[in-house]
């Protein structure tokens, strides 16, 4: 897998876990804060009715036990039932008065005691409901009461917060993942043109260099990666030299056996098939010497410059006319093999 590519996934796995938590943290605040609102509303409204029933309770002593519209004649002057229900238990539980639907179930919870409030959530049909239940009591009697409050809006909003969180979630992530290819493309560039450099090097082409525009740890790579490459351009220059000064060194020493081994053979071969004085064959003979004592002196000085890595060679004066008596002496053993 390319740099690239794990730069993509990773940046685009870290912004989907992002908006993902972010979002949901968002919609879980809100709700809780609704729902805290709502629970707050909850609890007035059960107080306001609580009151209610007792100031009318008194009033009517006990006659709104047998009246069935009791609690709406009570709760119209306040209270809105087309959202909210409510009713009314003895102290066996009983229901004594009502206005919940008949298909709505309901009922109290064994552990409510007087002063405590009991709150849940229930959904009836396509509405949800916050029901608060609690005791109380009236006359020497221990009552009930259980208010249940319309929040569907709150759950409404929720699910409209879910459902623009869900369409804004795809439009970022898809402008984010976007935006994260484009950048990586573009931090990607200086290293592709490293790439493509380093190949062209390996090819052979010494020559070409990283074109260095930004400051950062990739600029500093390349400006590095240029040195590396001169210093190789360089290395590589002096070895083509010193092979070039080699095979000019071969040629030249291998000229300057020829011409003494030449001379060697020429006299030796005087030497061996005419007939000469005995002055002639010591000349003869010297001149051999003389040029073996040359080829003795030019494999020492090799060897003090391969072997020995010696350079610095001490220079005679020579006259000309000295020069040119050694290279007549040295070569008329030539001409004379020609004729």
């Amino acid at each position: 897998m390319k740099l690239r590519t794990k730069m993509c996934l990773w940046v685009t796995v870290v912004l989907c876990m992002s908006l993902s938590l972010s979002g949901c943290l968002f919609i879980s605040k809100a709700f809780s804060y609704s729902m805290k609102r709502e629970q707050k509303q909850a609890v007035n409204q059960y107080q306001f009715i609580k009151f209610l029933l007792q100031s009318n309770m008194i009033t009517e002593d006990s006659n709104w036990k047998h009246n069935s519209q009791f609690l709406s004649q009570i709760l119209n002057n306040g209270i809105d039932l087309s959202q909210n229900h409510v009713a009314i238990f003895n102290e066996v539980k009983e229901e004594m008065n009502a206005t919940f639907p008949d298909d709505y179930a309901y009922g109290i919870a064994d552990e409510l005691s007087d002063g405590n409030l009991r709150m849940d959530v229930k959904q009836y049909m396509d509405k949800y409901y916050l029901e608060l239940s609690g005791a109380f009591k009236e006359s020497g009697n221990n009552m009930y009461l259980l208010c249940a409050t319309d929040i569907s809006s709150v759950v409404t909003d929720r699910k409209q917060l879910e459902k623009v969180f869900y369409y804004t979630y795809l439009l970022v992530f898809g402008i984010g993942s976007l935006m994260v290819f484009e950048f990586s493309s573009i931090m990607m560039r200086p290293i592709r043109q490293l790439t493509k450099t380093a190949q062209t090097i390996a090819q052979g082409d010494y020559s070409e260099r990283v074109n260095v525009t930004t400051k950062d740890e990739i600029g500093e790579l390349s400006r590095n990666f240029n040195k590396m490459a001169s210093e190789i351009e360089k290395s590589i220059d002096d070895l083509k030299l010193s092979v070039v000064q080699k095979e000019n060194f071969v040629a030249n020493f291998a000229h300057e056996l020829k011409t003494p081994l030449t001379s060697v053979i020429g006299y030796s071969d005087m030497i061996y098939h005419k007939d000469l004085s005995r002055a002639q064959v010591k000349e003869a003979a010297e001149y051999i010497m003389n040029e073996g004592l040359r080829l003795e002196a030019l494999s020492l000085k090799l060897m003090e410059l391969i072997v020995l890595g010696k350079q610095n060679f001490i220079l005679e004066y020579l006259h000309a006319e000295d020069f040119f008596q050694n290279i007549k002496e040295t070569t008329v053993p030539l001409f004379q093999k020609k004729e």
